[in-house]
């Protein structure tokens, strides 16, 4: 990640750091997909929780295709040192590891103070952006809802 990069993450940590002791629960939900031997995540969310979450803590993998939801408690680091993790390009997760590729041998980040998702609940919601290099799916989104539809049973729960 590039100086101003660094300098946006610095002031996000700054912003929350009154509130980070009570994000005990956090966690961490993902999609990945094969990118040959590896699975690069295509979408993911870090949620920086004071509660435990409603959703549930599971994963499910295919031969293209991994997803899952796990808590940070489960690697025994917090949210700072994870963050450090995802830009090295390669983590480990209680999933197995997963790729999260750089674009240009660089991660970007854009931070937005107030976000806008959070005006209906009129409540402050801080927001970090991480990307990296671009994981198109469309290609592959024929095979893709194939394998997920084999894994539905016929009470449309994931089997």
């Amino acid at each position: 990640m590039n100086s101003d990069g660094q300098k946006r993450l610095r002031e996000f940590y700054t912003v929350i750091e009154p509130w980070e002791i009570g994000y005990e629960t956090s966690s961490f939900s993902y999609v990945a997909v094969r990118d040959g031997e590896d699975f690069a995540i295509v979408q993911a969310i870090l949620w920086l929780n004071t509660v435990e979450s409603k959703f549930p803590f599971t994963r499910y993998e295919s031969r293209n295709i991994r997803a899952g939801q796990f808590r940070l408690s489960d690697l025994n680091i917090d949210h700072r040192t994870f963050i450090d993790r995802i830009l090295t390009g390669r983590f480990e997760t209680p999933h197995g590891n997963l790729t999260f590729p750089p674009i240009r041998d660089q991660h970007s980040l854009f931070y937005t103070p107030i976000h806008p998702s959070a005006q209906q609940s009129q409540s402050r919601v801080t927001v970090v952006r991480l990307g990296g290099r671009e994981q198109t799916i469309q290609q592959q989104q024929p095979v893709l809802d194939w394998e997920l539809r084999v894994c539905l049973d016929t009470s449309g729960r994931i089997a």
